[in-house]
């Protein structure tokens, strides 16, 4: 059985194909497919686990909802996300009428693309939800530790921790000092490695090179803007 496969659902040809190549280039194993019937049939003759599905924005609210409703019927109760211009009001409230939460409006870019994805498998997962909720960003950030400055990229974001891109991530338990962008001032914090994703046999593909960190001292002005950051990218992600 081919485990972990993306579904991207393209009933009218359209933008997903983009899509569906730039999931390749990241890493996922991707199944395009033009109808939830073909997708069925693609699935049983590869035995694929599928585990998300990306549909396209671009539909008719209606005919999102028939395409969802076949598709969950014929493959399970599968996470799907929106992808593609953000609707108006109306079409909006049609999508979450037919079972649709998630969405990547244009313009997204990978590391919003892999973050909604990754989403989107984790509810198909076990274990305990998170604590915090998580919202991708793409910010400038410096890194201090062990008396060196270093930049890097800020790809995740909450409340309680963040996801920095680098390509030499500190090892986890090691202490340091991020400084970044949030709520249009810049923030201070203290924190400590819990993760780090380096080159080897034991690198996950679906996240950059880089670390994951837990704040362990943040100033009541960085938390409001932290809270005030993630509330604003999360209502950005929801259909």
């Amino acid at each position: 059985m081919v485990r972990g496969v993306i579904l991207v659902l393209d009933p009218e040809g359209g933008a997903l194909g983009v899509v569906a190549a730039r999931l390749r280039s990241l890493g996922y194993l991707v199944l395009a497919a033009g109808s939830a019937e073909s997708a069925a049939r693609s699935v049983a003759e590869l035995e694929a686990d599928v585990h998300a599905a990306l549909v396209p924005a671009e539909i008719r609210g209606s005919d999102v909802a028939t395409l969802v409703r076949e598709l969950r019927a014929r493959l399970g109760s599968i996470e799907c996300v929106v992808v593609g211009a953000r609707p108006d009001d109306a079409a909006r409230e049609r999508l979450r009428a037919a079972g649709l939460e998630l969405a990547a409006w244009e313009p997204w870019d990978d590391g919003t693309l892999r973050f909604q994805v990754n989403r989107a498998l984790a509810g198909r997962a076990p274990g305990p939800a998170r604590g915090a909720p998580r919202v991708p960003v793409a910010l400038g950030a410096s890194v201090e530790a062990g008396g060196r400055i270093k930049p890097a990229i800020l790809r995740a974001l909450s409340e309680t921790g963040a996801y920095l891109e680098t390509p030499r991530p500190s090892l986890p338990g090691v202490a340091l000092v991020v400084e970044f962008p949030a709520a249009r001032e810049r923030v201070r914090v203290a924190g400590k490695v819990v993760y780090a994703n380096v080159p080897g046999n034991l690198r996950r593909p679906n996240l950059p090179l880089g670390m994951a960190i837990r704040f362990t001292r943040v100033s009541e002005q960085a938390e409001s803007s932290i809270r005030g950051a993630v509330a604003d990218r999360s209502n950005a992600l929801h259909v």
